[in-house]
């Protein structure tokens, strides 16, 4: 396979994962990091299986770290100007 072909599969794959997480969080069916957490753990290890390619496999990690830095980033930004201050009863 194409370097090109391994990196757009390994975006599905992270992108799949990534999206199945925030539904199993927003769903309320299971709570804490679990649900977020397993399907971006476990989306390397199926592609892997699906592909048997370590390449695919290493960039769907790869994808991932992209995808939960680009998370955490746009988390920091959005609270940037926000004190954490408790309320005062």
């Amino acid at each position: 396979m194409s370097w090109l072909r391994d990196a757009l599969n390994a975006l599905a794959w992270a992108v799949a994962a990534a999206t199945m997480g925030v539904a199993l969080a927003l769903s309320g069916l299971v709570g804490g990091l679990v649900p977020i957490v397993l399907p971006l753990a476990v989306a390397p290890i199926l592609a892997y299986r699906w592909h048997g390619s370590s390449r695919v496999a290493w960039l769907v990690g790869s994808w991932v770290v992209v995808l939960v830095a680009s998370a955490v980033v746009l988390l920091l930004w959005v609270f940037r100007d926000f004190r954490f201050r408790a309320i005062q009863g």
